[in-house]
């Protein structure tokens, strides 16, 4: 029995609604400019990769599996965009997302155990820096792919 079709086409949409919901709640108080905070960046940029790594696949995952649009892949632009979104841009944000996870515990261990190197290295501008360079890093990751 394939489940495919179950999960991609009545799970997904479901997983995708919550997604949407949660992280948008997060970007948007964490967007606040009083939450502006090297940690809150680090967090919010969690919440758009994480975000980003489901809203990439589930306009397709709807068009193929809930709606049934299952023929075989008729131009090169369909092809092309279809394995974009479903096989790069996901993995893109995933390993955006892990890296990110990663620097939020490299920044709570500098914080904790050398506070006067924190003063000078989690700023906001270096952790703008920092976030900017992961994305850059997981997208150049993924092109061998």
């Amino acid at each position: 029995m394939s489940f495919t079709i179950p999960i991609y086409g009545y799970v997904m949409p479901v997983a995708f609604a919550l997604t949407i919901f949660c992280n948008s709640l997060v970007i948007i108080v964490l967007s606040q400019k009083h939450m502006r905070t090297p940690t809150n960046l680090v967090l919010m940029a969690m919440a758009i990769s994480d975000l980003l790594t489901i809203a990439c696949p589930s306009p397709w995952y709807f068009y193929v599996y809930s709606l049934g649009n299952m023929e075989v892949v008729s131009s090169v632009w369909f092809g092309f965009s279809f394995e974009i979104m479903l096989e790069c841009a996901p993995q893109i944000f995933h390993t955006a997302s892990i890296w990110l996870t990663l620097a939020l515990a490299m920044q709570r261990w500098i914080y904790v155990c050398k506070p006067d190197t924190a003063r000078v290295w989690c700023t906001l501008e270096n952790t703008q820096l920092g976030v900017a360079a992961i994305f850059g890093l997981s997208i150049l990751h993924q092109t061998t792919r």
